[in-house]
């Protein structure tokens, strides 16, 4: 592991929020700050397209070289050391106007700072049992979601929208709140809006709306079910993936759908071409799946399987 004078931290920190210094970082280090202290010199002065868990800002690109330290801060405080990497692992990532190549490379580098660390973070499991789970989710590769190397520049977003909406199916198409999207093409096919009201219209209108209850409220589906040839299958959202199980014996089925960069907020199944499809949103960005396949949307001519029937 490379000494901590060796690394660029001014650089690094460019863009950090408060401003710090390469000299903070080593000071802070040396006086035994705790882990979390020491990541939050690394919060990015950015704004970010949407966020989730409370967090309104995410790290500068190279905290990945921050990881492995903090990891070796595992052999005197486990607990606080896995805390924030899990911090930084599960920070917004999407900062405005960074390309997808950028975006990539970002996800990339902080997995790749995880597995450099595995010996210190496996011993820091062994030592202290509380850290076991996050340990798991970490090594996994639950955090920082992208698609996998073999997706890239072949898969891209069926849909985005800065805000939070349920997922949902009418008159076979897809919901995304109000609006109305083609689940083939993804073209909007939304009604225009109506104009707004006037006169007694507007009162007429003001006293309905006051006059009607809300509907009830209905959590976003985290777990959907389809069917290949007649056998029930399940699509669960687990944090940033998406697990796909055999519903009659509970059996995991294909590796984790791997593409989103926060944790999965719901998902509707329809059928397209006699195929079974998931969409899946994380509060802004919706992907489209082969559910029996696990292949994202597009599907690339040469590897599109044939259409049932």
């Amino acid at each position: 592991m490379e000494n901590p004078e060796d690394v660029p931290w001014d650089e690094i920190l460019a863009t950090a929020y408060n401003r710090p210094t390469g000299d903070q970082v080593l000071s802070a280090m040396r006086a035994g700050w705790y882990p979390e202290h020491i990541a939050e010199l690394f919060l990015e002065d950015a704004d970010y397209h949407y966020t989730e868990c409370g967090t309104d800002c995410g790290y500068v690109p190279g905290v990945a070289r921050l990881i492995p330290f903090l990891a070796r801060m595992a052999a005197d405080d486990a607990v606080a050391a896995v805390q924030a990497i899990g911090e930084i692992m599960g920070s917004p990532l999407e900062p405005v106007g960074i390309t997808d190549a950028d975006l990539d490379a970002k996800v990339d580098g902080l997995h790749a700072a995880v597995q450099a660390s595995r010996p210190l973070l496996e011993e820091a499991a062994r030592r202290v049992p509380e850290v076991r789970d996050e340990v798991e989710r970490l090594l996994g590769g639950d955090y920082a979601g992208a698609f996998p190397l073999e997706w890239r520049g072949k898969a891209r977003p069926f849909f985005r929208a800065p805000w939070y909406r349920d997922l949902g199916v009418a008159d076979g198409r897809l919901t995304v709140g109000d609006i109305v999207l083609d689940p083939a093409t993804g073209a909007d096919l939304s009604p225009p809006p109506e104009p707004p009201p006037t006169g007694l219209h507007r009162l007429t209108r003001a006293w309905r709306t006051w006059r009607t209850p809300p509907p009830p409220y209905k959590a976003p589906d985290k777990r959907v079910r389809y069917t290949v040839d007649g056998h029930p299958f399940d699509a669960v959202a687990a944090g940033r993936q998406i697990l796909r199980t055999d519903a009659a014996t509970g059996e995991p089925v294909g590796e984790p759908l791997r593409g989103h960069r926060r944790s999965v907020y719901t998902m509707v199944v329809m059928v397209l071409d006699g195929r079974p499809v998931l969409f899946s949103s994380d509060g802004g960005t919706i992907l489209r799946w082969d559910a029996e396949t696990g292949v994202p949307w597009p599907i690339p001519p040469a590897l599109s399987p044939p259409s049932a029937g």
